[in-house]
């Protein structure tokens, strides 16, 4: 298995707007997109940030929404 480091993308989401639509096939890791960005957004995880995003490229270039927001993730 391997991961495939997508944090450069966050600064330009918040710069594109509130509404975002991720339309990709079937395993193409949109699931695990969701989980890092509510790790990032997530005041509660705010003191892991470091652990979580060791040798990310956010963990270099954070932005100043991070760690700003009560996230309540569901999974169906």
């Amino acid at each position: 298995m391997y991961y495939v480091d997508k944090s450069q993308y966050i600064p330009t989401m918040e710069a594109t707007g509130y509404f975002l639509f991720l339309n990709r096939p079937r395993r193409f890791g949109k699931s695990v997109f969701l989980s890092m960005l509510a790790a990032y957004y997530d005041i509660e995880r705010q003191d892991k940030f470091d652990e979580l995003f060791d040798s990310l490229w956010i963990q270099q270039h954070p932005t100043e929404e991070k760690g700003q927001y009560q996230v309540m993730y569901l999974d169906f």
